[in-house]
């Protein structure tokens, strides 16, 4: 990769990171980030609150956190505010499309013509090749602390399988 401009599209942490470590060489850098995904302190209070209110052991079944589970994912403050800390970095807000010539559009702004895109979205689960009754509408597993209705067939590593904090 040369010295151009970059966007890095996502949300999370590993593209605050990524873009992060970008900018720090001094390239033009511009992050298509939605400007309303939480942030989080990632210290010692940060924890022991959620400890002490015992929000980390809220599980999938109870009203809190099923309200919880339908929240975005957090990123951690300090990733975000590393970013902001780079003259070089620009925020163009949620990736809304691509226009001739290489131009990322964003929500607040568009890019130059870049030299590279860099999709730090996350991934998803590709369920599509078990033949079993056990998806809800929206492809997702339905289970009890991973356990189907299908004999023999059980998830691990879900997110929220029993709680925030243990799988």
């Amino acid at each position: 990769m040369g010295t151009g401009p970059v966007a890095v599209v996502g949300s999370g942490n590993s593209a605050l990171q990524i873009a992060a470590d970008l900018a720090s060489t001094g390239r033009p850098v511009y992050a298509a980030f939605d400007e309303h995904t939480p942030a989080m302190p990632n210290n010692m209070l940060m924890w022991a609150m959620l400890t002490a209110t015992r929000l980390l052991w809220a599980s999938r079944h109870s009203p809190v956190g099923a309200h919880m589970m339908r929240q975005p994912e957090p990123v951690v403050s300090g990733d975000l505010a590393r970013l902001r800390t780079f003259p070089n970095a620009r925020f163009i807000g949620r990736a809304l499309g691509v226009e001739p010539g290489g131009i990322l559009r964003g929500r607040h702004a568009s890019t130059p013509a870049l030299e590279a895109v860099i999709w730090a979205t996350g991934f998803g689960p590709d369920f599509s090749w078990i033949e079993a009754s056990v998806f809800d509408a929206d492809g997702y597993p339905k289970h009890y602390r991973g356990l189907t209705a299908a004999p023999g067939l059980a998830f691990l590593g879900l997110p929220w399988l029993n709680s925030r904090d243990r799988p």
